[in-house]
């Protein structure tokens, strides 16, 4: 059995796919390129980020690392959690997705800085307006669609974002599913094209993982 990734896998990930006897195409359908004249005047009380991405790009700023190590954080995502601490931030709020943690922001904090990209959903923006709560938006990087078209039929597709469905499907392809979503998001995106795609178990590797071996196994 042959999968695509729409983005190149963490090495641990890619090696127990390889012992599960799958073959893997990967190929990054987005790329991220970082914004320039990014503002370091943060406003909110503490600190949205649902990406690792603007984590890191925050990050290579001095003055905005140093607030992230300063105000609490809210993020998704083990892995944008586990950066974070590295650099020293206290996360006080975390969930595996943006619609679950919209229900950890309350007015308990005066106002919120929500660092991220220029396509995202409006999940976080809209759970805060609703609550009359000011949130300050820094757009950090953009996504690039980078579209590919993929000669070989391949027997299942693995998207991670609703961008990389985005750019997966704005060529022809060959293959059209099954498709392996990461979140909710991505499903919802998958979905607005075809209808045979799996939401992971949980929004990890291993999730996802239970989610293909569970498919195939069932053919």
């Amino acid at each position: 059995m042959r999968l695509l990734s729409t983005k190149i896998l963490d090495f641990s990930f890619k090696q127990r796919l390889l012992g599960l006897g799958f073959s893997l195409i990967e190929f990054p359908f987005i790329q991220v390129e970082e914004l320039s004249h990014i503002t370091t005047a943060i406003s909110g009380e503490a600190l949205i980020f649902t990406s690792q991405n603007a984590v890191r790009i925050a990050a290579q700023n001095n003055a905005l690392r140093a607030e992230i190590q300063k105000l609490p954080c809210f993020c998704v995502g083990s892995k944008t959690q586990s950066l974070l601490e590295h650099l020293g931030a206290q996360v006080i709020g975390f969930a595996p997705t943006a619609e679950a943690l919209k229900a950890q922001l309350s007015s308990s904090v005066k106002s919120y800085t929500f660092f991220c990209g220029k396509r995202r959903l409006n999940t976080i923006e809209l759970a805060l307006k609703r609550q009359n709560i000011p949130c300050q938006i820094i757009e950090v990087y953009q996504t690039v669609l980078t579209p590919y078209t993929i000669q070989k039929p391949v027997d299942g597709l693995l998207f991670f974002s609703p961008s990389a469905v985005e750019s997966y499907f704005s060529l022809p392809q060959k293959t059209k599913g099954p498709a392996f979503c990461l979140g909710p998001s991505t499903l919802n995106a998958y979905q607005n094209f075809e209808t045979n795609g799996f939401l992971a178990k949980e929004p990890n590797a291993s999730g996802m993982l239970v989610s293909i071996q569970k498919y195939f196994k069932d053919l």
